[in-house]
């Protein structure tokens, strides 16, 4: 009940004090991606960590990548295949809806930024 009423009145905060009103995610994504060398790094990071079955830290690396290259369709096919696999691999139906969304979403990118010749 004490959470509920925090989150009512307070927001959801995970307990980091950068996470308490945070920088816009593009925001971060750019500085994070700057500081990497571009968007590749990130991204080839992201792949490598997916591969080794660390799918949360692949997730929060390739939205670092799109949050930074947000019309970029060559990221955002990148994350949709991890947030794919990561829902793959997981349990709880509601889960598998986010990441299938999150997938969606950058499919839409690719979509817009590459139209189909039909």
């Amino acid at each position: 009940m004490v959470r509920n009423v925090w989150r009512q009145f307070g927001g959801w905060w995970d307990g980091a004090a950068s996470r308490l009103k945070p920088a816009p995610d593009a925001e971060v994504g750019a500085v994070v991606a700057e500081l990497a060398g571009g968007t590749a790094p990130l991204l080839d990071r992201a792949q490598a960590e997916a591969d080794a079955g660390n799918l949360r830290l692949a997730c929060h690396l390739v939205d670092l990548a799109g949050w930074a290259a947000p019309d970029d369709p060559d990221v955002h096919e990148r994350r949709s295949a991890i947030y794919l696999q990561r829902r793959s691999h997981e349990m709880s139906l509601m889960s598998k809806g986010i990441f299938a969304a999150a997938a969606r979403e950058s499919d839409a990118v690719v979509e817009r930024q590459r139209p189909s010749n039909d």
